[in-house]
């Protein structure tokens, strides 16, 4: 208890700061972890979207469920930045842990309350309260971006993802068609998303699309620096943690995988999951 006193007397003071306009001390706060959360989850109503910003960036920067937990009703704020803020935060927590309650009703909540970004849409694969939005969203070319650092893709490419999570079948085909269209963003973004991808059909077919690209992406080495990754080292690095493979190797998202390594990774997929 009294340790988060302490907690909300820090916070406290680095919000009335953050109210004056300066925010250069929140990141002080992640030091406290979780024992934050219920001080700052109160500015999350505050009238003046900039605390509002900032309470939001300092829980989906804690990457924790009760900070994830706490961000559920700011997907439904009245400003796109911090909706689409709140649902990376989230959608970085439930991706590894698969479930937090209450996220059904919140999610639908968020995508009724704008044009949501392509978290909020992939949030859509933890609702089921959500098929009928992410139905209107399938369609859509609308860009949208996982980070900010991103290459852009359609709300529609996002919404097809949720659907087909929660198995929707005329989903699963669409990004079928996806995956064989070899658009390098697209397979990226696919790559990214892996963990929201249950078929073990799509991620054979998505395995076997990218493992062999040879094409280069943005990541990894320095801007410039050679030799440039590929969406194969990509496709390596998602395929391993999305099945746990065992490999005899150490992944190394800075780097690039040899040809032995790529087959090594293709044959444990195949022998992991179901054709």
């Amino acid at each position: 208890m009294a340790n988060q006193e302490n907690a909300a007397a820090k916070v406290e003071t680095v919000f009335a700061a953050v109210a004056r306009g300066d925010a250069s001390d929140t990141d002080t706060l992640l030091a406290l972890g979780d024992a934050i959360v219920p001080a700052v989850s109160g500015y999350l109503s505050s009238a003046d979207e900039n605390v509002r910003t900032q309470a939001v960036a300092l829980l989906a920067a804690l990457g924790s469920e009760p900070a994830a937990k706490a961000l559920l009703p700011t997907l439904a704020d009245s400003s796109d930045a911090i909706r689409e803020r709140a649902a990376r935060g989230i959608l970085a927590e439930v991706m590894k842990t698969g479930k937090l309650a209450g996220l059904d009703s919140a999610v639908a909540k968020g995508l009724a309350a704008g044009e949501p970004g392509a978290a909020a849409l992939l949030l859509g694969a933890f609702s089921e309260q959500s098929r009928g939005p992410l139905g209107q969203a399938v369609g859509s070319t609308r860009l949208v971006k996982l980070a900010d650092g991103s290459r852009p893709v359609t709300a529609g490419l996002a919404a097809q993802v949720a659907l087909s999570s929660i198995g929707d079948s005329s989903a699963g085909t669409a990004l079928e068609k996806t995956i064989a269209g070899d658009d390098i963003d697209e397979l990226i973004f696919l790559l990214d998303v892996l963990p929201l991808i249950d078929k073990p059909t799509l991620i054979h077919s998505l395995a076997a699309q990218t493992l062999d690209d040879e094409r280069h992406v943005a990541g990894g080495v320095p801007a410039g620096a050679e030799p440039a990754r590929r969406v194969a080292d990509r496709a390596v690095d998602a395929l391993v943690a999305r099945l746990n493979l065992k490999v005899s190797f150490d992944p190394n998202e800075a780097g690039r995988y040899t040809a032995a390594q790529i087959a090594e990774v293709r044959k444990a997929v195949s022998a992991s999951i179901p054709h």
